[in-house]
């Protein structure tokens, strides 16, 4: 799952609390696309990756 929080971009498995597993403050907040580039880049390949969005709505 891939939030916008604290000022950067956070990805956590689905339904897990607590901090996130891949965080980056390097990537501009308002470029989702690049954000979304970023979480395939920092999480494991596997054959079946999905990465959602669940921040707040893009700015």
């Amino acid at each position: 799952m891939l939030t916008r929080e604290n000022s950067g971009w956070a990805v956590r498995p689905v339904g897990v609390d607590g901090p996130p597993a891949y965080f980056t403050a390097v990537t501009p907040l308002d470029d989702q696309n690049a954000a979304f580039d970023w979480a395939e880049g920092v999480t494991p390949c596997v054959d079946r990756k999905r990465i959602s969005y669940a921040g707040p709505p893009s700015a």
